[in-house]
């Protein structure tokens, strides 16, 4: 198992690539979402998740625009909506 930091310095934003041998998930993708989609590739494994582990009023996600390019599914913690 692998897990990549990725960190956008201006916003202090961190997410994440989980990945196995096969697959991965991408822990709270920022707005370009090409980068997990080159780090993929080059690990060779798919994306199938996407994890979105609260959201965030400060930046835009790229959660919809890695599952539409990817296939993946994507997983919302459950605080995060009720909290409001």
């Amino acid at each position: 198992m692998l897990l990549k930091h990725f960190f956008t310095g201006k916003i202090a934003h961190s997410s994440y690539l989980l990945a196995g041998q096969n697959y991965c998930a991408v822990i709270d993708p920022q707005r370009d979402v090409d980068v997990y989609i080159t780090e993929a590739r080059t690990m060779e494994v798919e994306i199938t998740h996407i994890l979105q582990t609260h959201l965030h009023a400060d930046f835009i996600s790229g959660h919809m625009d890695l599952a539409k390019k990817t296939g993946a599914k994507i997983y919302v913690g459950l605080y995060g909506l009720l909290s409001g």
